[in-house]
């Protein structure tokens, strides 16, 4: 298949073999990650330890590149928490994604495009604000219960936190009233907890 067929194997969200991925760029055959997506808009909003990008598909996801260890601690958590009910954006899996421009592959943690904008950047009045406070709470309290420690409740943002996540890390959505939770790269579960809440109290 052709460059073209494969970039367009890829805007349908299709996964590559090795050796086709290998024909867009000369990659390691040690890659643990499926070689799917691609990669074209850089959002404006950068984190300090990650590029977000837009893929280019009909359903566009959020793709984060950064370090992998990190990526991978943040989708593990994310995972976890979307299996048990808290609100985050749904995580799609750690991938290979390309970048067309720059004609390499990146490895990016996957994620779902969630509407709304961060709390740093909307006034709340009350009630509205009293309403979204809530709803973190009861969010907050589904965490702590599964072992959840926030880097940030720790860490010199505690002032630019809410609960001890961090301000631009909260999407709110005002249309629809939807509270997502995102970036867990430097976060921790307490791993014991999170088996004992699965096991229904019986820590076997």
């Amino acid at each position: 298949m052709n460059r073209f067929g494969l970039l367009r194997k890829l805007i349908e969200g299709k996964e590559l073999t090795f050796n086709e991925a290998n024909t867009l760029e000369k990659t390691s055959p040690n890659s643990s990650f499926p070689f799917k997506y691609i990669i074209v808009e850089k959002l404006k909003e950068q984190g300090a330890n990650a590029e977000i990008y837009l893929t280019k598909s009909k359903n566009p996801r959020i793709a984060k590149l950064g370090y992998e260890k990190t990526l991978l601690n943040g989708y593990k958590i994310q995972r976890e928490f979307k299996k048990r009910g808290v609100k985050v954006a749904n995580p799609r899996g750690m991938f290979r994604v390309y970048n067309p421009n720059l004609k390499r592959f990146f490895t990016a943690f996957v994620m779902e495009y969630a509407k709304g904008e961060n709390l740093s950047k909307i006034e709340l009045e009350n009630p509205e604000f009293e309403i979204v406070q809530k709803k973190l709470e009861k969010e907050i309290k589904k965490m702590k219960k599964l072992g959840y420690k926030s880097y940030y409740a720790r860490s010199k943002y505690l002032d630019e936190s809410f609960f001890g996540l961090k301000l631009e890390n909260i999407l709110y959505d005002k249309a629809t009233g939807r509270i997502t939770l995102l970036d867990f790269d430097f976060d921790k579960l307490d791993t014991k907890k999170l088996y004992t809440n699965e096991n229904g109290g019986n820590n076997r």
